[in-house]
């Protein structure tokens, strides 16, 4: 008899959650004026850049473990997989790099440096110098060279084959470089933001800023030009479902490849959504407070004034800097996914998955679904084949197997 395994891989669950619980843990004391960071799992500490200080906050959980000066206009830095921290100096023209806590490096950049983003292909770090009109390109602690591009650019996107997609600002377009070679020049809408790079469907979204249109760029070629609401910022991504979110002046569209699937009234956008690996949630700036986006499903509104996007911390830690200077620390929930392998049935064989009375088909041998806190009953059934142990109760923690042996004949 053939047989089917499938392999239920639950990760552990931290918190217990109704509905969405958010916690508020305290506040860090900050500064007015531009508040953003990122969070290094490679050394689990928050790097938050306080602009006008001319600091970076090194946070682990609720403690502030470091204050590290750098040159003037510190923005958004990056986390490198090297262990190392890029922090560029919009009023220095320069790159600040830290290792930990300390301050190791300076490179001198173009003209109004702006976050740095890491190709994972060649290794590069690349720099969109805004009113330099180029990109500085940097590995590890050395200063590769410059490329000249379009006006204004902003951080680009890496897309398939470590391909760069540079938004020219007002220049209408998206430079394409391939290392430190260009390869082509896109006409896009008006201002292009800084895009989104979609895995599954391997597409370039641009958001275009000074318009109401989202450019959709597959290699070289735009193939399609989606229209949503006005001043569309930069689009996040669930990496689970697939789903594009893109925050205009009004309204949050959700697009699925080339087609908007859902449009959510939120007022005005103060800053672009983010994405939380954590628990899948979207978070979603706005002049109504920071809301909490599940699927396309607003699942809470957090009364807390904020321009800017909130930080990911370790565990559960989320950071929000508030428009009054400080910084909100909230706890947030963690979900576990649900890791489905089958084994044993015809390749493009679907199969039935029933857990809490909700079913889907699925025609792949592996499959992820993520879940809230909680035990959950399942059944599993695929046509032709019976179940052994078709049915019981997935636990919070571990793995589980659901075994189906074919019929006999």
């Amino acid at each position: 008899m053939r047989k089917l395994v499938i392999l239920l891989a639950m990760l552990a669950m931290a918190v217990t959650i109704n509905a969405v619980q958010v916690t508020m843990m305290g506040t860090i004391p900050g500064s007015t004026g531009p508040v953003s960071g990122i969070y290094d799992r490679y050394n689990g500490l928050t790097y938050i850049s306080i602009t006008n200080d001319n600091i970076v906050l090194a946070v682990n959980g609720s403690k502030v473990i470091a204050a590290i000066r750098v040159p003037p206009g510190p923005a958004t830095p990056l986390a490198a997989p090297n262990g190392l921290i890029y922090v560029p100096n919009t009023e220095w023209s320069t790159v600040t790099i830290i290792n930990g806590t300390h301050m190791i490096n300076v490179i001198k950049t173009g003209d109004d440096p702006q976050r740095p983003v890491f190709d994972p292909i060649n290794g590069y770090i690349y720099v969109a110098d805004h009113y330099g009109n180029a990109i500085t390109i940097i590995r590890d602690t050395q200063l590769i060279g410059s490329i000249t591009v379009g006006n204004n650019p902003l951080p680009p996107a890496i897309g398939v084959n470590g391909y760069a997609y540079i938004p020219n600002y007002y220049g209408d377009s998206v430079t394409i470089i391939n290392g430190v070679n260009i390869i082509a020049t896109v006409p896009v809408g008006r201002n292009p933001e800084t895009p989104l790079y979609d895995s599954i469907n391997k597409l370039i979204y641009v958001p275009n800023n000074g318009g109401n249109t989202i450019s959709i760029i597959n290699g070289t070629r735009v193939i399609a030009n989606v229209t949503i609401g006005s001043n569309p910022l930069t689009p996040t991504m669930d990496p689970l479902t697939g789903l594009v979110y893109i925050a205009s002046s009004s309204s949050l569209y959700i697009i699925n490849g080339t087609r908007i699937i859902a449009e959510i009234g939120i007022g005005n956008a103060t800053a672009a959504p983010t994405y939380d690996s954590r628990n899948g949630f979207i978070y979603v700036p706005t002049n109504r407070g920071l809301l909490i986006v599940s699927g396309t499903t607003i699942m809470n509104n957090l009364t807390l004034t904020t321009s800017s996007q909130p930080i990911q911390g370790a565990l559960n830690y989320l950071y929000v800097p508030l428009n009054n200077g400080s910084i909100a620390i909230l706890s947030m929930p963690r979900y576990s996914y649900l890791t489905i392998k089958e084994t044993g049935l015809p390749i493009g064989h679907a199969w039935n998955l029933t857990i809490n009375g909700t079913s889907q088909i699925i025609n792949a041998p592996l499959t992820m679904i993520r879940l809230p806190p909680g035990t959950y009953e399942y059944t599993a059934t695929a046509s032709g084949f019976t179940a052994l142990n078709g049915s019981g109760a997935i636990k919070a923690m571990g793995n589980y197997t659901i075994q189906l042996t074919s019929s006999p004949p």
